[in-house]
């Protein structure tokens, strides 16, 4: 029985380990646990930065107008995609999502089950902040980037902050 008592030594070891917030790492503590994040400035590999489904782009149009895409930036933008969701055995077309940014808040991916329909609804969302969810709810909610307000209030400046690599994303498990 050595190693069943090695196994809970070695489990407590871990649930005892914190993350620690330094250069390149960024934590976010929500009610769904903590979040770990790279920062735009280190997602740079050899000069350019990545590519791929659920990347996020904030541009500043006419008349302080700004807007966040969220698109495969892997693929033509005529795909109309931002990647692809893995849900059990199911796969899910999300497609790009553009929003008007106005406030600072955070963009996610929104898994919803729905138990009449026995099915999934998938969007990306923009809002203030993650929602909460409650212990019976059949959602997963999945932090793709935040943006955050900076300059005076009669120019407003955005910036996009704590993006996650972009790929696509597989929800473990499954809801029946």
């Amino acid at each position: 029985m050595k190693i069943v008592k090695a196994i809970q030594d070695l489990y407590r070891l871990v649930k005892a380990a914190r993350p620690v917030r330094g250069y390149g790492v960024d934590l976010e503590y929500t009610s769904l646990g903590t979040v770990i994040s790279i920062p735009p400035s280190t997602h740079s590999a050899g000069g350019s930065d990545w590519t791929g489904p659920f990347d996020l782009s904030l541009e500043q149009g006419k008349n302080n107008s700004w807007t966040l895409k969220c698109f495969d930036s892997s693929m033509d933008d005529a795909s109309g995609q931002a990647g692809l969701v893995y849900v059990g055995n199911a796969t899910y077309t999300v497609p790009s999502t553009t929003f008007d940014i106005d406030a600072a808040g955070v963009v996610f991916l929104d898994v919803v089950y729905n138990d009449e329909t026995q099915n999934y609804t998938i969007a990306i969302s923009f809002a203030n902040a993650l929602p909460l969810l409650e212990q019976t709810s059949r959602r997963y909610v999945l932090r793709l980037g935040q943006v955050v307000r900076k300059g005076t209030t009669e120019s407003p400046v955005y910036e996009l902050q704590s993006r996650r690599l972009p790929n696509d994303i597989e929800v473990l498990g499954r809801w029946v």
